[in-house]
């Protein structure tokens, strides 16, 4: 059974003394809990996205810190197979969970949920016939906008893409292909800076 342990930031003059001073623990009984993500909701408060696992079926779930413990305030979507969540909010406050999970004809497709006053409205992101969409990261640019990038399958080999949510119309955009290289990248990365969105991937363009 994995336990979650979130730690509070430390000041360096501390770090010598103790690296886990008060971790709140997430530890359900008779569950596995993996693949956490972790952001701050406008007021400051840690939220974790996590895959929850009962033995049977995956289940996506959202859990806050409060009172010094982490407590699960939301399930998302329906049970299946769900892989890697990741998580950001955007210039207003709103958390966005984005996650692969495994469609009816047996191939990851990308969902996102926006999450206001504790519900959840899911989009598909991404769904090929043709491969996979999964190991999504996402951010908030400087804007206030949420970046999300991942590794999707179009028939061929992995290649990069990406889709924003504009933090002013409330929407995502159209899918944004960041790569085209014919040897293949995935697992991306997301971050920004000097009035640009920086994107870090694994590649094999070198045939390694």
């Amino acid at each position: 059974m994995t336990r979650y342990a979130l730690l509070p930031l430390l000041a360096a003059s501390t770090l010598a003394q103790d690296l886990a001073p008060k971790p709140a623990v997430w530890q359900p009984q008779n569950q596995w809990s993996d693949f956490p993500t972790l952001t701050t909701d406008a007021g400051g408060v840690p939220h974790v996205a996590f895959v929850q696992w009962d033995g049977e079926k995956d289940l996506l779930k959202v859990a806050k810190l409060a009172s010094g413990t982490l407590k699960e305030v939301l399930t998302i979507g329906k049970p299946g197979i769900i892989h890697q969540p990741a998580l950001a909010t955007d210039g207003k406050g709103v958390l966005h969970v984005v996650w692969s999970q495994l469609n009816e004809k047996d191939v990851m497709e990308l969902q996102a949920a926006s999450i206001r006053d504790g519900k959840a409205k899911i989009t598909t992101l991404a769904n090929s016939t043709k491969g996979g969409n999964a190991f999504a990261k996402a951010a908030m640019s400087p804007s206030g906008d949420v970046w999300c990038v991942w590794q999707g399958m179009r028939g061929s080999t992995a290649e990069v893409f990406c889709r924003v949510f504009h933090v002013e119309s409330q929407e995502w955009s159209a899918e944004i292909q960041v790569t085209t290289n014919a040897a293949g990248d995935w697992e991306p990365c997301v971050a920004f800076a000097a009035g640009k969105t920086w994107v870090v991937f694994d590649s094999a363009r070198g045939n390694e």
